[in-house]
């Protein structure tokens, strides 16, 4: 009999533990096997011919360089084909760079094989592989037809004649001159890295068949134990209550719980109330707390649904013969015998008359220009915290009355309310959601809301995140019929207050008298000494700006103006001196003082162009340029402009140039880009002109337009080269955060999107809406790298604001002092934003598969 019960338990114990886990193992070691090594074998294949051909399609580049410099008659044709040739023969790539390219015609003819030079003008027509394929002839026969394709045959192991396995190329047909360049993989790498991952999987599977084993064996052992401490801490409970009601009858605080069973009070609430414990029985929560908007809650399990977190309120306690004593009540939820119950411990409100001056990091906050708030989890959300902004932007002027309105009685329409709170239920987070608002004064406007459900606390969640205003606030009667665009909500969003993207140029002329004024004494300025003046009267106005809330765009964009106004007078001012130029000629200024985004942290980035003139009279006209950049630089950095750290001003030899060999220079920079320039070199792309001649600044602008549209390989290696500067790696692990680095990547990212789409527009803000027009930015990406771009911009100038007042020199760094939990929120979407951004750059321009 007990051989038999032994017998039974074994067998239960092998269906219920082992067997599960064998199965889990057979059917996890199918999938892998089954399913996900064969598809990564495809998309292991797909992804090399991908590379092939894109590396190709970079090598056929080299042929159309070439080609372009005969056509202009720069070279003979001959010429053209031999260096076309030589170079191609210097390409090498792949993990022990033996990979190579190849080229040959369409007789077809060899006209180069880095490995099989006994190949070079050999006819390959009775050329054939080990199988008998006549692979160039394929060649030939595959880009006739469709002028690219792939080849698979057999060839030797790289540059080891002695080995031949199967490969797989890409060619591609060159019209001009007949040729067929093409490169290739080696099918055998693929099986290689393929039988590497079975052999690992096969290990993985069974480690973990085993461990699923282990676990359930030993969760089948813990099951006994767990009953037993359950039964254990039920008996710990209950004498822990009966200790909790004792300390709760001694506490100072007042205590009260609201449960199924009425209101309960501890000895010192009920003293000070008045009433005994029978008497506050009879009595309602919102008759005894008539200020803290309870009157909504039907019954306490209603109030415990909806109190996810903690409310915080200050609020009245009325006793009995209509005493009333101010209070700190804190309102949290408990669970009394499995029955939901609401417990408030309320502190006497100590009211102070002193007023503090508001911490730097509070104000940073304001300048973010972004409303914080915390919400309850349940469908009548309650705020438990918000910020002033939010406050101004509903209309109200206290949390405490935000602390008796829940949130849905803001929103306008109750259907975007449920769209809300669905989209929070469904994937935890709601991102760039507009909606209609109306405010406690009637007035209605457009928000955009961004939050998400936390939480950090075990057992708790509510709802956190920011709004934003994209409109106004009107009056209901001034709401225009239809629902705006989805670009108008973008541009709403990072202009503030801005009704339309057609208004953009309201935008930018948002401040035209003051600062219009400014800018014309800066024109009838007569010396350096009156311009340093206007400066100091025009910085002054922009902290101004900045400390009225101005849109950082109307910021830069004044700043940069004055800026143009007073290098465009200093210039009139010192070729005065220096008499009439030999030569046309232009003063231009580069970096955020090009795309006319200046701060008050900017020093002088500029350069100088003058026409073309013959060789003998360089140095001649040279001469006179340096000396009238030099005499500029001089009288900018005495207004207060500092000078450039790295010398890029008009006064280096090497940025005053004729306009041929500023042609050069780009032409360098794009054609043969070094990743260590390549940084260092794009503040040149952005340049706009102070003052000279248009006709020069044109031509410079459509050269480098014309030669960026066929070239893709500037475009690979700058957004390479941008790469580890993503701002995850510096924000995340910088002890002091330096907002103009964090920002550089989103400017660096959509400056190239610019150059590549031939985008026009200086200002960020332009190119990116002129991107998302053309349908290279979708909505998502256009609203978060605007949001991202505003956030920085206005930390930027509200903390070189700050360093200003204080007598310190300013600059771009944040002490994290000043970093409060609502500001690195809003750091943290920002820089997530950016490196999104960078990632999709990364896509676009093939810098993925690189280290």
């Amino acid at each position: 009999m007990a051989e038999s019960v032994i017998q039974k338990s074994q067998t239960r114990f092998f269906i219920r533990v082992i067997l599960p886990g064998i199965l889990a193992f057979f059917l996890f070691t199918a999938l892998i096997l089954g399913y996900l090594i064969p598809g990564f074998e495809k998309a292991m294949m797909e992804r090399k011919q991908e590379t092939i051909r894109e590396l190709t399609r970079s090598a056929w580049s080299i042929l159309e360089h070439y080609h372009r410099m005969e056509a202009r008659g720069l070279i003979t044709r001959n010429e053209a084909m031999n260096f076309a040739r030589d170079a191609v023969k210097e390409l090498r790539y792949g993990d022990e760079a033996k990979d190579y390219f190849w080229i040959t015609d369409r007789q077809p003819r060899m006209i180069m094989h880095p490995y099989r030079p006994d190949l070079d003008g050999e006819d390959l027509s009775e050329f054939k592989d080990p199988d008998g394929k006549e692979l160039f002839v394929e060649f030939v026969t595959i880009t006739a037809r469709s002028g690219d394709g792939f080849v698979d045959y057999r060839w030797q192991w790289k540059d080891d004649s002695s080995k031949i396995v199967p490969k797989l190329s890409y060619v591609r047909l060159f019209e001009p001159w007949g040729w067929i360049i093409g490169t290739g993989i080696y099918i055998e790498d693929v099986r290689m890295e393929i039988r590497r991952m079975e052999t690992r999987a096969v290990l993985i599977s069974g480690g973990i068949g085993l461990l699923i084993i282990i676990l359930l064996v030993i969760i089948t052992r813990q099951s006994h134990r767990i009953e037993i401490c359950r039964r254990k801490a039920e008996q710990e409970l209950m004498e822990s209550r009966e200790r909790y009601k004792a300390l709760a009858e001694a506490a100072s605080e007042g205590v009260l719980i609201w449960s199924g069973q009425g209101i309960h009070a501890n000895k010192t609430l009920l003293a000070w109330l008045g009433y005994q414990e029978e008497e506050l029985a009879l009595k309602k929560l919102d008759q005894l707390i008539p200020d803290a908007g309870l009157s909504q809650f039907s019954g306490p399990e209603t109030m415990y649904s909806e109190l996810t977190v903690r409310m915080i309120s200050e609020c009245s306690l009325v006793g009995k013969g209509g005493s009333v004593k101010r209070v700190h009540a804190d309102f949290s939820r408990i669970l009394i015998a499995g029955e939901q119950a609401v417990m408030m411990v309320a502190r006497p409100l100590q009211i102070s008359h002193d007023s503090a001056a508001v911490p730097f990091g509070e104000r940073l906050m304001d300048h973010a220009g972004s409303g914080f708030y915390r919400t309850t989890f349940a469908r009548k959300s309650r705020f438990t915290s918000a910020n002033s902004s939010v406050l101004n932007l509903l209309g109200l002027q206290t949390f405490q009355e935000l602390a008796h309105e829940s949130m849905d009685s803001f929103f306008v329409d109750s259907k975007e309310y449920k769209l809300y709170l669905s989209m929070l239920e469904e994937s935890g987070e709601v991102t760039d959601l507009p909606v209609k608002i109306r405010r406690r004064d009637g007035q209605m406007a457009w928000v955009m809301l961004n939050a998400q459900v936390r939480n950090d606390i075990p057992g708790e969640k509510w709802f956190e995140g920011t709004i934003e205003p994209l409109t106004l606030a009107v009056a209901p009667e001034q709401v225009p019929v239809g629902e705006l665009t989805n670009l108008n909500f973008a541009v709403r969003a990072s202009a503030g207050a801005l009704p339309g993207i057609r208004e953009l140029e309201d935008l930018q002329d948002a401040w035209t008298g003051l600062p219009e004024n400014i800018i014309r004494r800066i024109s009838l300025a007569g010396s350096s000494a009156e311009l340093k003046e206007e400066y100091r009267i025009g910085t002054d106005l922009a902290g101004s700006l900045i400390e009225g809330g101005a849109d950082p765009f109307v910021v830069v964009q004044f700043i940069s103006k004055m800026a143009d106004a007073i290098c465009r007078r200093v210039v009139e001012l010192v070729t005065a001196e220096s008499g009439s130029p030999p030569v046309e000629f232009a003063v231009i200024q580069l970096g955020s003082a090009g795309r006319g985004e200046q701060t008050l942290a900017t020093d002088q980035d500029n350069a100088l162009i003058f026409a073309d003139v013959p060789d003998d009279q360089i140095n001649k006209v040279q001469s006179y340029f340096l000396a009238l950049g030099s005499r500029m630089n001089d009288l900018l950095a005495d207004i207060g402009y500092a000078r450039c750290r790295g010398e890029v001003m008009a006064g280096n030899p090497r940025w005053c140039q004729p306009l041929a060999q500023w042609k050069q220079y780009f032409l360098n920079w794009t054609r043969n880009p070094g990743p260590e320039e390549l940084l260092e070199i794009s503040i040149f792309f952005d340049f706009a002109i102070a003052s000279g001649s248009h006709d020069l600044v044109n031509s410079l602008r459509d050269f480098i337009q014309s030669d960026l549209r066929t070239n893709d390989i500037y475009f690979h290696h700058m957004a390479a080269a941008w790469k580890p500067f993503a701002p995850g790696r510096q924000f995340h692990s910088s002890s002091v955060v330096n907002l103009k680095k964090l920002q550089m990547p989103l400017t660096g990212m959509v400056r190239l999107y610019g150059m590549r789409h031939a985008v026009t527009e200086p200002t960020s803000l332009e190119k990116f809406i002129s991107l998302y027009k053309n349908g290279v930015f979708s909505k998502e990406i256009l609203s978060g790298t605007i949001q991202a771009w505003k956030l920085l911009m206005k930390l930027r100038l509200a903390s070189q604001h700050r360093a200003l007042l204080l007598g310190n020199e300013p600059d771009n760094l944040l002490d994290p002092a000043f970093i409060s939990e609502e500001l690195k929120y809003l750091l943290d979407k920002a820089v997530q934003q950016i490196d999104n951004l960078m990632l999709m750059a990364a896509n676009d321009f093939h810098t993925h598969t690189e280290g």
